[in-house]
């Protein structure tokens, strides 16, 4: 299913030729680790016993570390925090609600591998992400290329 995925994103270098090579690869590289992630909580959900929000905490810690070394060695960070400081509640605001729908999602995922497993709760993610681009294409206006299907 990733590779499915990172297929359908190269279409888009068909139809756009406007496109970033390092986005491309940084969307792949996600896709790729979003095929891993469920297999990886389960066993660490079996093998320490740990809860959803145990799963949650660690998860976000573990990213939320990746980003800053990322922002940091690109010196990324100092720009970013200027931004949110000229426009605090268009920033920290839209991260509240998104921090908290995300919350929400999650918790939902762990709850499907913990009682489905990791194979289900995949299925189920990458099922949502492919209705998500289906609907894209049936609201916005966007050319469509056989390498879509």
């Amino acid at each position: 299913m990733s590779l499915g995925l990172i297929w359908f994103t190269l279409a888009d270098s068909t139809i756009a030729p406007n496109f970033n090579l390092t986005g491309v690869m940084l969307i792949s590289l996600a896709l790729c680790a979003d095929a891993v992630i469920g297999n990886v909580q389960e066993k660490a959900m079996k093998l320490h016993n740990a809860s959803n929000s145990e799963m949650v905490l660690y998860s976000y810690s573990i990213g939320f570390v990746y980003i800053l070394l990322g922002l940091s060695c690109t010196s990324g960070l100092g720009p970013a925090v200027a931004f949110c400081s000229k426009n605090p509640v268009g920033t920290y605001g839209y991260a509240f609600l998104f921090s908290l729908t995300g919350y929400f999602g999650i918790s939902f995922v762990l709850a499907l591998i913990k009682i489905f497993g990791a194979l289900l709760a995949v299925t189920v993610t990458t099922g949502r992400k492919a209705m998500t681009v289906v609907l894209s294409f049936l609201f916005f206006a966007k050319p469509f290329t056989f390498q879509y299907i």
